[in-house]
């Protein structure tokens, strides 16, 4: 696989990463209409989905063809990052305040993609040992996160340290799944600074 087919694969899983904005949106509705525990369901219900896909690629060995397009070349084998950001967000409707829950998802949805746009560009110098990671794009995600957080829940207090915490897993994790861990670290430091501030 030649280097442009990489970057286009690369791109469309950054795009597909805006899709989750969906769940988000699916979440409230149900939640505002029908209640938080149809909800949570809803969700569950498209992790299942998400879970039967991967099944039928990696047991059954069946193409599918929205899955492969956007595979990383270490999910090949593996289940795909997008099951442990859906686990990620039940999660965080399930155990967090709905303006933590939001900011901690929609932080991890707008700052991935930052961060990985000035990483490639390297703007800003990268920061060492750490592939493919800038100074500019932690930068970047940084001030991202904090404006997305501030939109939905208003206090600097607890969208500085909730955008910071975000960046610093994103860029810190290789191996353990950023989009699992980032809006679950990010939210429970949300959820702990809303209660004690």
């Amino acid at each position: 696989m030649n280097n442009n087919n990489i970057s286009k694969r690369f791109w469309k899983r950054k795009i597909a990463h805006f899709a989750a904005i969906l769940l988000v949106i699916l979440y409230l509705l149900v939640n505002y209409y029908f209640g938080r525990g149809l909800a949570l369901f809803s969700l569950l219900v498209i992790l299942i989905i998400f879970l039967f896909l991967d099944y039928l690629r990696l047991d059954l060995k069946i193409k599918v063809p929205i899955v492969n397009q956007c595979l990383k070349p270490r999910e090949q084998n593996v289940m795909v990052s997008s099951i442990f950001f859906v686990a990620a967000i039940i999660i965080c409707f399930a155990l967090f305040d709905i303006r933590i829950a939001i900011a901690a998802i929609l932080m991890t949805i707008f700052g991935d993609p930052i961060s990985a746009f000035f990483g490639h560009k390297e703007i800003g110098g990268k920061i060492n040992g750490l592939y493919n990671k800038s100074w500019g794009g932690a930068i970047a995600a940084v001030i991202i996160c904090t404006v997305i957080g501030y939109l939905v829940l208003p206090n600097l207090l607890i969208v500085i340290p909730m955008a910071i915490a975000s960046t610093f897993v994103e860029i810190i994790t290789s191996k353990v799944d950023d989009n699992f861990v980032c809006p679950l670290v990010a939210g429970l430091l949300g959820q702990i600074l809303l209660m004690v501030l």
